[in-house]
């Protein structure tokens, strides 16, 4: 997923469209395949890609810019999803890869 797709909105209606699957279908067929929901999965990768723009050049961007860069309605959409996956906020983990 390049960067600038992180931002797009995906509905489940258009991913199983795509899939050829009924929209419950597919989220059945791709928690099996993939171990969780697409949802779920979408999120996990917008927040790895939040965290590693963040690390390579979050000192030079306002967090709320990478938020939505990411896919998240704003900073503190993605301050709360970040914290319960990775257990600090995106604040913190800036301050942690800078200081590195």
């Amino acid at each position: 997923m390049s960067g600038a797709a992180f931002a797009e909105r995906v509905t489940m209606k258009k991913a199983a469209r795509v899939a050829c699957l009924s929209p419950d279908h597919f989220v059945e067929v791709f928690r099996l395949a993939v171990g969780c929901t697409p949802h779920q999965y979408l999120l996990l990768r917008r927040l790895r890609h939040a965290r590693q723009v963040i690390a390579s050049e979050g000192h030079r961007r306002p967090l709320a810019e990478i938020a939505l860069a990411a896919g998240f309605s704003d900073r503190a959409h993605l301050t709360r999803h970040f914290h319960r996956a990775f257990a600090q906020s995106p604040g913190q983990w800036r301050q942690q890869t800078t200081q590195r």
